[in-house]
């Protein structure tokens, strides 16, 4: 078959993108990407795919702002994908939309990473937090119209892939699923572990690796570190190493900044594959900042590579779950900085307990067939579970 696939940017090196990518690259049918923007800091495979651009090329970053601008001018154009078997849109942020501009004639099946977060937050809170008082009227006009046309679009799709229940939960609290149990379906993200990996050089690092972004609270992690060092809570060996792609460039050189001057803070932008590895294998212990994470790929690669989690919860718990092994450390949102210090705190003043602990977790990881193939292989199957019905 041949498949049409659209996801609305490859600006950065996200788990979304390495998700299409990885499908593209293992699907047993033929797959044609199709996006707005296409970045020069995603990953270089999916030039591979010779992506159709739908809007335009982007070179280096791109604020929000800027991609809603460019996700408005996308949405204004019409689709017609009629030389194609079926469409899977892949949804976060204003992909959705897509549905209302696509000629409905072929199968239309979502895959979703996640419904705009902005929408699904306390409304109060977005409101007194990042707009003055003569924006709000304006943004909560926006608002409540995007959510009459996000529950329109939603219900044009014939189905529905989730990364995890809780995203399919939050998109049903939100009233946006009107399809039936069968055409709704959890397929987790995959996780490739390379083989015989040395997890005999473990070292004093505290890692962290997520996109530079406010959501992600690197700063907390270097506040709390701060304050780990200066109450000699932690021994002096100890490194905290924060890396990952940049999508927010403000607030990236905001935490490079803050870090400045401390030695045992290491900052380190877009890693390779390679070297994502090798940090990882080293890392005593592993943090995951991100709150309300829908999945979660980083966490599960931690545990993989033999570190201790420091954790907020996400969709990856979905896979603790499974396997029976739950991180012993959880961090409280509502007080991330003390939190995550007491947690260091503890793991560094008990480290055999806890890094034995994750021992056993990782061994109860890797009996799961999480791979990119057994993701493909489930993708696969439901596209043309679909398809065929439309036949």
């Amino acid at each position: 078959m041949e498949i049409a696939v659209f996801h609305p940017w490859f600006l950065t090196k996200g788990g979304a993108e390495r998700l299409i990518i990885n499908w593209a690259k293992r699907s047993r049918h033929d797959i044609a990407i199709f996006t707005w923007l296409l970045g020069t800091d995603t990953y270089k495979e999916v030039y591979d795919f010779e992506p159709r651009v739908l809007v335009r090329k982007i070179s280096g970053p791109l604020s929000a702002s800027k991609r809603i601008m460019y996700a408005i001018e996308g949405l204004r154009k019409r689709y017609n994908f009629e030389d194609y078997d079926g469409v899977v849109v892949s949804i976060l942020g204003f992909s959705d939309l897509l549905s209302l501009r696509t000629q409905a004639t072929k199968p239309l099946v979502g895959y979703v990473h996640t419904p705009l977060r902005i929408f699904s937050e306390n409304t109060k809170n977005i409101l007194k937090t990042r707009f003055d008082i003569v924006q709000r009227p304006f943004v909560l006009l926006a608002r409540n119209t995007y959510a009459i046309l996000e529950r329109l679009a939603w219900s044009k799709y014939s189905a529905l892939a989730f990364n995890s229940r809780l995203t399919l939960k939050r998109a049903a609290e939100r009233g946006l699923i009107k399809q039936s149990k069968k055409d709704l379906q959890v397929i987790w993200p995959g996780v490739d572990v390379p083989k015989n990996l040395s997890l005999d050089k473990k070292e004093s690092l505290v890692v962290y690796i997520s996109r530079f972004s406010w959501q992600k609270h690197q700063l907390e992690a270097i506040k709390a570190w701060k304050i780990l060092r200066k109450n000699n809570l932690i021994p002096e060996d100890y490194k905290l190493v924060l890396a990952g792609a940049i999508t927010n460039e403000r607030y990236f050189h905001l935490v490079k900044k803050y870090a400045e001057k401390d030695v045992s803070v290491e900052i380190l932008p877009n890693l390779s594959e390679k070297e994502k590895w090798d940090i990882l294998t080293r890392a005593k212990a592993f943090l995951f900042l991100a709150e309300n994470e829908d999945f979660g790929i980083s966490p599960l690669e931690a545990m993989a590579a033999g570190a201790h989690l420091i954790t907020l919860p996400g969709g990856f718990f979905e896979v603790f779950e499974k396997i029976g092994c739950y991180p012993k450390q959880l961090l409280n949102p509502e007080n991330l900085v003390e939190s995550l210090v007491t947690a260091l705190e503890t793991f560094v003043s008990s480290e055999d307990h806890f890094l034995e602990h994750a021992k056993m977790c990782r061994k109860r990881l890797l009996s799961l067939d999480l791979s990119w193939d057994r993701f493909t292989r489930e993708m696969d199957v439901f596209v043309e579970s679909k398809v065929a019905e439309r036949l």
